[in-house]
């Protein structure tokens, strides 16, 4: 019987990996054809097609599925990918919009503003960094995460003395 439970136990683990492997062939394979739009991808396999592409590399490709990934569901992980791929292919300037627009619908959310302050310093706008700090504070009043993210930023660009004052207000707020 030990024998039968095992055969019957691989057979179904079998069947699952052929249905796994069925559906993974038809997405890349019409993916690979240039037949699939990021729009035509059933919204629950854009974030993976898009891990995928970014996994081998192709920037491009991954972007516009992570943009795509980002109207469904909680977009924070499609936006940490966007992150990536963006800044693999150079392009933080553009990850200002996508953010920007999340911050709207998202206000009080961490990692969304993480992301914002980290592409507003990779772009070198120090004062835009500390206008959305601020905005932050006020949109999320008594959290301290502002104050940890943007002393987090400091101490990363060598400023450890400003880095203490914002640890300082913070304490004080």
């Amino acid at each position: 019987t030990e024998s039968a439970t095992h055969c019957r136990q691989i057979g179904g683990m079998e069947e699952t990996m052929r249905i796994r492997s069925l559906a993974a062939a038809v997405v890349l394979a019409a993916a690979c054809a240039g037949r699939l739009e990021a729009q035509q991808i059933p919204d629950s396999l854009t974030f993976y097609r898009a891990l995928e592409l970014e996994g081998a590399g192709k920037y491009r490709e991954a972007a516009p599925l992570f943009r795509a990934a980002l109207r469904v569901g909680n977009p924070v992980n499609a936006l940490l990918g966007l992150e990536r791929v963006y800044a693999e292919l150079g392009w933080a300037d553009s990850m200002l919009v996508v953010v920007e627009s999340l911050v709207v619908r998202h206000p009080r959310d961490e990692t969304i503003r993480s992301v914002q302050l980290r592409t507003l310093q990779a772009l070198g706008r120090d004062a835009d960094v500390e206008r959305a700090v601020d905005r932050w504070r006020r949109d999320s009043p008594g959290d301290p995460a502002p104050y940890r993210e943007h002393a987090r930023l400091l101490i990363q660009r060598g400023r450890a003395a400003a880095a203490s004052q914002v640890i300082e207000r913070a304490r004080e707020t």
